[in-house]
């Protein structure tokens, strides 16, 4: 009778050693299995993806288990890399050939399709002279500078702004164009006089209508 009341104690004791060790196999698989997925603790070279289309940098990134992440389009471009076409990786962050986890976020900045857009000044308070330094510091190009009506006995090196011309349509203040763009200005008028515009190599005669 004695050796039969240690057996149910006995098959208690052995399936808990048992469950436990089920439990303990499980753990460490998991815990495998996360490290193994997650790459944790492993540090990763950050491959060089500037220069790349933004699909085929996060695709390198992937194959590294990196993770790109499209940040932000850039206007202003370095000289030094001047050469990346538009639409490619300017700039990344972490950079190449740092180290990062398995898993980490890789911003990705891509060098934007257009040139930024500019709000255009109210000029018809402004001078030529204030004028072309306004339009210079903004990055327009003034193409052409014309007189709207020789009529008017008029002799100055700075006359007033009248109207600016984009593509041949008149700019309203507080519109953006496109940094870059070559407008015309219209001023009050001028009897034979000449000015430079800020693009012109020699003087530029303004045409009288």
């Amino acid at each position: 009778m004695k050796q039969n009341a240690e057996k149910p104690w006995s098959n208690i004791l052995k399936n808990a050693a048992a469950a436990g060790l089920a439990m303990l196999i499980l753990v460490v698989l998991t815990f495998g299995l996360f490290r193994w997925i997650t790459r944790h603790g492993e540090e990763i070279v950050v491959p060089k993806v500037v220069g790349m289309p933004l699909e085929n940098a996060i695709e390198a990134l992937d194959d590294a288990s990196l993770e790109g992440l499209f940040a932000d389009t850039l206007f202003d471009v370095p000289d030094s890399l001047k050469e990346i076409p538009k639409g490619h990786i300017l700039e990344q962050i972490p950079a190449a050939g740092s180290l990062a986890k398995g898993g980490r976020k890789v911003r990705l900045f891509v060098r934007a399709l257009g040139e930024a857009r500019i709000p255009v000044p109210d000029y018809h308070s402004m001078s030529l002279r204030a004028l072309q330094a306004d339009f210079k510091e903004r990055g327009f190009v003034i193409q052409q500078i014309l007189a709207s009506d020789r009529s008017k006995p008029k002799l100055e090196m700075n006359p007033p702004v009248l109207d600016v011309l984009f593509k041949g349509k008149k700019l309203k203040p507080g519109s953006r164009i496109e940094k870059g763009s070559k407008v015309v200005v219209i001023v009050d008028p001028l009897l034979n006089q000449t000015l430079t515009p800020d693009s012109a190599v020699t003087d530029f005669e303004i045409p009288l209508e």
